[in-house]
């Protein structure tokens, strides 16, 4: 935990102090889809589908020869889950929301196809802490309806802090 703090917070400062040095400052924003496998005892999930969401951020490059730039970033991303069930005319709908904040490490290559159309390929580790969250439970059946609503417990079911790799090639 202290590791990932601290890689956190190197990132943070990299990408603030290199802000007047950097080639290039990108901006994105997008549509996501979500989904997470969920272990533990406290949710049950059958029928889990993913969760359409969307990010913010920006990221800088930073050249480290012709074909290869080193690129952090810091987004906002949402994340989570859908699943709907039925049994015996019972149904429950649990829509697990959550908010983090990912700071992606990638290396970028470019190149081009033909003049003009160029591709390229992005690989890196990344960092994600969660920030908040909530589970929603909307349970219907004859002569009953119910909707609960209640703030994730991280570290229950949960990791507030999550390691991944991502891979991106257009």
């Amino acid at each position: 935990m202290k590791n990932a703090s601290k890689i956190v917070v190197f990132s943070i400062l990299l990408l603030i102090s290199q802000k007047i040095t950097a080639q290039e400052i990108n901006f994105i924003a997008g549509y996501n889809s979500s989904s997470m496998t969920i272990e533990g005892d406290s949710i049950d999930l059958p029928g889990i589908k993913s969760k359409p969401g969307f990010h913010v951020g920006a990221s800088i490059n930073l050249k480290i020869n012709d074909y290869l730039t080193f690129q952090p970033g810091l987004n906002f991303t949402t994340k989570g889950v859908l699943s709907e069930s039925s049994f015996f005319g019972f149904n429950q709908k649990v829509s697990i929301d959550l908010f983090y904040i990912d700071v992606p490490m990638n290396l970028v290559s470019k190149f081009e196809i033909t003049n003009g159309l160029g591709a390229y390929v992005a690989a890196g580790p990344y960092v994600g802490i969660g920030l908040v969250g909530e589970t929603n439970v909307q349970a219907s059946g004859p002569g009953v309806s119910e909707n609960v609503t209640e703030p994730v417990e991280w570290g229950t079911d949960i990791e507030r802090l999550i390691f991944a790799l991502a891979l991106v090639q257009v």
